[in-house]
């Protein structure tokens, strides 16, 4: 183990935890309601929660064993050919607080579907206060699904009677989204490399291949660079803290 890391562990084992609460998202993996495999549909908001901004085109769909990319979570997921989507939450945005979103983003792996730059949003009422934007160079590689985890936190002061608002964004066609997860005042498991729900040894590897790199722009760092984990586009101590927090938890929340 490097030197650095043996520093980073030792800070990380004298830092307080702070514990997530977790924010209910309708419908946070498309699986309602339920459509026939191999089918996809454009967004209902009456039934889906979820809506379509003007100029959107995303809905639910099934991808079953007739198409090449697998849902992560259930057996459905959304897809997006372009333009924003968005779901307004129930729970009240509050001010200067920190919140967590994160999403699986997939790549398809065919021929109709190159890679597409992404977003992923958090607003309070009318303010956006926080934007993970991924280029199609970032975006996991075709027929594979990654996590990405936006934190921000909200202004001092918020419209009355702000809520929180979730939304997603493609450039074009097709991204797909799924699981979508809230936290407020903790993670939503950015430590979680790999994307499969626990923080152990294969992601600790993950890790200490992206903290040995350093730097986000190193051609060798994997896309996106999901080892940083603060988003200072450094994978260093400060993240290496983060990543044994969650690594303490195992499971993702």
């Amino acid at each position: 183990m490097s030197t650095r890391i043996c520093f980073a562990l030792a800070a990380a084992m004298g830092a307080s935890l702070s514990h997530a609460q977790n924010i209910p998202i309708a419908n946070a993996g498309f699986e309602a309601p339920g459509i026939a495999a191999c089918s996809f549909r454009g967004f209902v908001p009456a039934t889906d929660v979820w809506s379509n901004l003007t100029g959107a085109s995303a809905g639910p769909w099934r991808p079953g064993t007739c198409w090449d990319l697998n849902a992560p979570e259930g057996i459905q997921v959304a897809y997006s050919n372009g333009g924003s989507t968005r779901q307004i939450l129930s729970t009240p945005a509050l001010p200067s607080t920190t919140y967590s979103l994160s999403a699986m983003i997939g790549t398809r792996n065919h021929p109709c579907c190159a890679p597409q730059a992404v977003r992923l949003e958090l607003w309070a009422g009318t303010v956006n206060f926080g934007t993970l934007s991924l280029s199609a160079s970032q975006v996991p590689p075709r027929g594979q699904w990654r996590r990405h985890t936006l934190v921000a936190t909200t202004p001092p002061s918020l419209p009355a009677g702000a809520n929180l608002e979730i939304r997603f964004f493609s450039g074009g066609t097709q991204a797909d989204f799924d699981d979508f997860k809230l936290v407020q005042g903790g993670s939503t498991c950015p430590a979680d490399l790999n994307g499969d729900d626990v923080v152990d040894d294969t992601d600790f590897v993950l890790f200490v291949v992206a903290y040995n790199l350093l730097d986000c722009a190193d051609p060798a760092m994997p896309p996106g660079c999901p080892a940083d984990i603060n988003g200072d586009t450094f994978v260093d101590d400060a993240d290496f803290v983060a990543f044994v927090a969650g690594y303490n938890e195992l499971i993702c929340p």
